[in-house]
């Protein structure tokens, strides 16, 4: 290949690279939203209200709710205060991620006991043995 092809290539996956990593912001933000407004509806505040205590415009919350603007940390510092909560980050390689969405749920006497996850969405069996079944998150 030429030169010249060669950097037409190197060109197509940095823009695919700066796609993928725009596309994880977004999906980062939608499920931060997603929790902001089970939040909201807790506290039973709208999104007018919460862009007043925030000191936004409720167009600019607007869009961040469509992830088209992001939340910064000032934002993020004003919503622990609004909701009296604390966000936490936490980091997980992909294979940690896959080890820690494995949970176990005890059948003792006709009662399921488990572990309730807040990412947990649905479930899907795995190999059980004894009273002990597992069960993995499904993808």
């Amino acid at each position: 290949m030429s030169n010249r092809t060669n950097e037409i290539l190197t060109r197509f996956k940095d823009i695919e690279n700066e796609i993928n990593i725009e596309l994880e912001r977004d999906m980062i933000q939608l499920r931060f939203i997603s929790e902001l407004e089970e939040l909201m509806e807790l506290k039973g505040i709208n999104k007018m209200q919460l862009a007043g205590l925030l000191g936004v415009s409720a167009s600019f919350l607007t869009q961040v709710f469509k992830a088209k603007k992001t939340l910064n940390l000032a934002l993020l510092a004003k919503l622990n205060r609004i909701f009296d909560i604390r966000f936490e980050i936490t980091s997980r390689s992909s294979f940690s991620a896959i080890r820690t969405n494995i949970y176990e749920i005890q059948n003792e006497n006709s009662e399921i006991n488990y572990l309730r996850d807040s990412n947990l969405e649905s479930f899907m069996p795995v190999n059980s043995k004894r009273n002990t079944k597992k069960f993995a998150l499904a993808a």
